[in-house]
Formats: structure tokens, sequence, C-alpha cells
């Protein structure tokens, strides 16, 4: 499955695992409004958790910290496209080629 946007190579991981994983949130957090940038800040947490217990020796639970923020990290553009479908896509935070 697509979400329309080009992708370089075949990224089995996320095509298999973190895309239906967040397509399965997906309806849930839509319901409940929930604000996509809390998305992408929740995961930006859990990737700045995770490398903290790296540096501290931890190594199971960075590893999972890891695989969910790979799933927030899938989830926030279809979360931001599900709450304003009159945006074009891909449009959001693009700055002009001058700025």
């Amino acid at each position: 499955m697509t979400y329309g946007k080009a992708r370089p190579a075949r990224e089995w991981a996320s095509e298999t695992v973190f895309r239906p994983l967040a397509g399965r949130l997906l309806p849930a957090l839509v319901r409940r409004r929930v604000n996509p940038l809390a998305v992408v800040l929740t995961h930006t947490a859990l990737g700045l958790l995770a490398g903290g217990l790296l540096r501290r020796g931890h190594r199971l639970t960075p590893a999972l910290l890891l695989q969910g923020k790979s799933v927030l990290d899938n989830l926030d553009g279809p979360l931001g496209a599900a709450a304003n479908p009159a945006a074009e896509p891909d449009s959001e935070h693009r700055l002009p080629l001058g700025a």
C-alpha cells in the first residue's frame, strides 16, 4: 500500500509492519481529533528517550521505543491528511526556496 509519496527504494519494514499498524491507529486518533503535531512531538520524545537510554547502556527498552517511534512517524502524515482533507498533499511546513 502506498500513500502517494515517491520513495527512492522499497521500505520493507514500513510497508509490512509500521504503516499497517499506523493505519489501525488512525481511525481512533481521527475520532479523538488528535493534533498531528502532538504525534510528531511524541515520536520525537520517544526517539530522544531511546537515545538517552542507549547512552546509559540499556538495549531492549530503546529498541522497543524506536519501534513505537517508527509507528508514530508513519502515522503523522495520514493523520494530518485525514484531519484536513482540503489541504494540498505534502504542502505543510514547506518554505519558499528563497526563505
